[in-house]
């Protein structure tokens, strides 16, 4: 009886380990699938005026084994463009790849999303989530629609702090390189239109201004011929400082 006593612990004991073992063993193939190496991660955003943005991802991974890589793309998009090593392939619903093992796998991604940056007020709001696991080395670079910039007083414009903000003569740009950087991690920009509203609309104030030109000069001319008992040198007068005004508002518009 001791004996059947004393194996019963041991046949319990070899049962935990067996479970375990059995339990633990597909994960240790998950961990390996999430620990892939990306070399390289370069992301380039063109933000547009009327709220969209296109994107263009090109990526360096080196997998040990053949995996199905997820290209975490988002969930409303369009013009979507898929190359893997320079060539173009058609995209599957399960928006994952399958990468060659032991070699460099090169990606590239470019598609347009609508009306995905947020709004308030007068200012506008572009958020990104990096996602991408186990990245070495990172480029992230967002430019700005045109007439748009930053304010640099609000400390919460730019989340996190950008390596530079510059500008292409055209558009500013804000830019990120990184160092195996934590992911998830979130990126924000916040910005602003630098056309102010106190100001007349060229293409509304030059047509207004010639046709009040043209409506003074039509009243001059009606004046003349109605008022025969002025003189001459009166109409002359008249018609001189008419000429004065006239070139002190093209002085004021185009000067």
């Amino acid at each position: 009886m001791v004996k059947k006593r004393k194996g019963i612990p041991k046949f319990l004991f070899m049962a935990s380990i067996f479970f375990f073992l059995v339990l633990s063993f597909p994960n240790m193939f998950i961990s390996a699938d999430t620990q892939i190496e990306i070399t390289y991660l370069k992301i380039d955003v063109e933000l547009m005026e009327d709220r969209s943005f296109k994107e263009t991802i090109d990526m360096i991974i080196f997998p040990k084994e053949e995996i199905n890589f997820n290209l975490h793309l988002p969930k409303e998009y369009k013009n979507l463009e898929l190359m893997h090593n320079d060539m173009k392939i058609e995209f599957s619903d399960g928006k994952t790849i399958k990468l060659t093992a032991n070699e460099l796998n090169s990606i590239k991604i470019s598609y347009t999303s609508l009306d995905s940056i947020e709004k308030r007020k007068k200012d506008f709001i572009y958020v990104r989530e990096l996602v991408y696991p186990n990245v070495k080395n990172l480029i992230f670079r967002i430019k700005l629609p045109l007439a748009y910039g930053i304010n640099n007083e609000d400390i919460s414009s730019i989340i996190p702090e950008p390596t530079y903000l510059q500008s292409d003569g055209k558009r500013i740009i804000v830019l990120w390189e990184m160092k195996s950087p934590q992911t998830p991690t979130m990126f924000r920009v916040k910005y602003n239109s630098l056309v102010t509203n106190n100001k007349f609309d060229i293409n509304i104030f030059v047509p207004f201004a010639i046709f009040s030109i043209l409506l003074i000069l039509s009243g001059i001319l009606i004046f003349n011929k109605t008022n025969n008992t002025i003189y001459i040198r009166n109409t002359r007068l008249c018609n001189y400082t008419f000429y004065i005004i006239l070139l002190q508002i093209f002085t004021y518009l185009f000067c």
